[in-house]
């Protein structure tokens, strides 16, 4: 019996393969015109891109500008610019009393006050309390103080024995000598070296600086600024 072969199957009918298929999918990949693609990666990368094309090194990244450095342009109001200048004076302030206890283990009041009574032998309790614009009881500590480390002598005048007489010793001395100028500190010697009318107009100024701040402490006002 004559047995018939199945027909052929012609080429035509065998699928292609579609480079555009994904293995286990039936829907075509979409093809995006170079131009597309180049849109989306953003003008550096495709700078970069042609860069490599024509064999050059790629440009550096440029660095982010940090939010300081913008602020540089931005003239500062006349609020800030005096905030600066108190913040000068306050750390010039500390760091004269952070030399004057490294290198003379004592504090800046206690420099003050020994420079005051070097310069004036003999002079009172009182009288360095007002030299020094500070309560009298903190001058006595000042002196209580410098007598036990040796610095100054307590002595009872020839004519009222009431009255007690500041002098510097031999130690004193010493290290008034070594001591970072100038004595009475940064402040009050800059004060001290202003015109009064200057120092009116910035007593004016400072007292009407008070009046705004919504928190003072009047305690302040007879403290040593090292104790502050």
């Amino acid at each position: 019996m004559r047995t018939t072969a199945p027909p052929r199957r012609r080429k035509a009918d065998t699928p292609a393969s579609d480079p555009g298929r994904r293995h286990g999918s039936s829907r075509p990949e979409s093809v995006r015109p170079e131009s597309v693609r180049l849109a989306s990666v953003g003008p550096e990368r495709v700078r970069a891109k042609a860069g490599r094309q024509k064999g050059e090194d790629p440009a550096p990244a440029r660095a982010p500008q940090p939010p300081e450095a913008a602020s540089q342009d931005t003239p500062a109001t006349p609020s800030a610019e005096v905030l600066k200048q108190f913040r000068v004076i306050f750390r010039s302030v500390k760091k004269h009393f952070q030399v004057i206890e490294r290198k003379c283990g004592i504090g800046g009041s206690q420099l003050w006050a020994l420079g005051t009574i070097s310069a004036n032998p003999g002079i009172r309790v009182s009288d360095l309390a007002r030299t020094l614009s500070i309560h009298q009881s903190t001058a006595s500590n000042l002196v209580e103080q410098m007598v036990r480390l040796g610095l100054i002598l307590r002595e009872r005048d020839d004519e009222d024995q009431r009255v007690v007489r500041l002098r510097a010793t031999a130690r004193g001395a010493v290290l008034i000598e070594r001591a970072p100028q100038p004595l009475t500190g940064v402040l009050p010697d800059a004060l001290s070296n202003l015109a009064p009318a200057d120092l009116q107009a910035l007593r004016s100024s400072l007292a009407r600086l008070l009046d705004v701040m919504q928190v003072r402490d009047e305690s302040a006002t007879h403290t040593p600024l090292a104790d502050i």
